[in-house]
């Protein structure tokens, strides 16, 4: 008997393990995609939180069958971006991204599941997406702009294949031209979208859709006709970043409107690379050649060898002045040390340290030169040969 109720305990407690067990669910899927044309292949998501600034959670899954789903629960108003594997290039800034003709994207609510249906054809994924009915509208649009993404995709490929040879070997007038085209087409696909914020100002999609416009005074334009629950709800610090933006880049314009020919030259203060401050005023005497650039500019690391060869001819004449802009101190330094340049070079700064904002630098490089008594003669956008003649006749006079 005792034998027969020890059996009768271990048979309970197997039971209930079994039980324990079954009942825990597998986690509920919030995106499940099937398509055509894909098999066994990487897919890669991105879940952007759009109420955390600067928070990507990356996540990486396996498609079966062209088949795959995602898990993580849609906690909140977020960002989505996937990409297969076989589909990303390295771009020009060195990170491997999908084109868009070939990325599933979407702004995907807090609870919201979607189902996505697709297939490869003619250089494109199309799919269609059921889920709200702002998920739908945004795989439509998409869709709709098929002929502008495979465009945009021949487009940068062709800037990838310029960006891959040497820098002396580079078509500027080419890469500015494919710049151009690329930018009228990501314009033409943008209006798309704005028709949808148009007539549709109480939508969370419309206030999504205007903060991707590439033009900021378009985003600044649209804002108020939005619904208050829109500006105020969780893409409120998104549009003051986009609005702040805005205000600083109007700012630019009335610094670029003062910084011409025949003006002074603001006077600034900027620590070199080993720390002390550097004022312009000190400067005065000589020629000065201000140099905005930065070691991320490939067009102002292309013009490094003829500031080289101008820098030995006129030193005597001419202070050079770099500036480098957006950069690291330690990645100018690599570069200085490398390329050998020996002239004067100065850390841009943020706030009121901003000499690429107190001087309207709207590109790099941007080349202005000055008289020794610190007026302005002319400035230069991009690496131009011009800069050179006319810095020649300045110093022939």
């Amino acid at each position: 008997m005792k034998n027969l109720k020890l059996y009768s305990m271990l048979l309970a407690a197997g039971c209930f393990l079994i039980l324990s067990v079954s009942c825990r669910k597998a986690p509920s899927p919030t995106l499940t995609a099937q398509i055509d044309g894909l098999k066994s292949e990487k897919i890669y998501v991105q879940y952007i939180p759009l109420n955390i600034s600067d928070s990507v959670l990356y996540d990486t899954l396996q498609a079966e069958n062209g088949k795959f789903i995602y898990t993580r629960p849609f906690n909140s108003l977020a960002q989505l971006i996937i990409e297969v594997d076989k589909d990303r290039v390295l771009d020009s800034r060195g990170q491997w991204e999908a084109p868009e003709a070939y990325r599933m994207e979407f702004l995907v609510q807090a609870g919201e599941t979607i189902q996505i249906e697709g297939k490869y054809e003619d250089g494109f994924l199309s799919y269609v997406a059921t889920g709200s009915e702002e998920i739908a509208v945004q795989a439509a649009l998409r869709n709709e702009s098929k002929e502008l993404c495979k465009e945009i995709a021949k487009v940068e490929g062709q800037l990838k294949e310029l960006y891959a040879k040497e820098l002396q070997e580079m078509d500027e007038t080419l890469a500015d031209s494919l710049y151009e085209r690329r930018a009228k087409l990501i314009e033409q696909q943008s209006q798309k979208r704005l028709e949808y914020v148009k007539n549709h100002a109480d939508k969370v999609l419309s206030g999504f859709y205007l903060l991707l416009y590439p033009e900021i005074d378009t985003i600044e334009a649209y804002y108020n006709t939005l619904s208050e629950k829109v500006r105020n709800g969780d893409l409120k610090s998104k549009f003051e970043k986009a609005l702040s933006y805005a205000n600083l880049k109007k700012e630019l314009e009335r610094n670029r409107a003062k910084v011409i020919a025949g003006a002074m030259a603001p006077n600034f203060t900027l620590l070199n690379l080993e720390g002390k401050a550097v004022k312009l005023s000190d400067l005065k005497g000589k020629y000065v050649v201000l140099d905005f650039w930065g070691t991320w500019c490939s067009w102002c690391v292309k013009g490094i060898p003829s500031m080289k060869k101008y820098y030995d001819q006129y030193k005597k004449k001419v202070e050079f002045v770099g500036i480098a802009c957006k950069d690291k101190k330690e990645k100018v330094e690599a570069m200085v040390k490398e390329k050998d340049m020996k002239w004067i070079q100065l850390l841009n700064g943020e706030g009121a340290e901003n000499v690429s904002q107190l001087y309207g630098v709207e590109g790099y490089p941007t080349k202005i030169i000055l008289t020794p008594e610190g007026e302005i003669v002319d400035r230069f956008i991009g690496e131009d040969e011009d800069f050179y003649t006319k810095l020649g006749q300045c110093l022939r006079k």
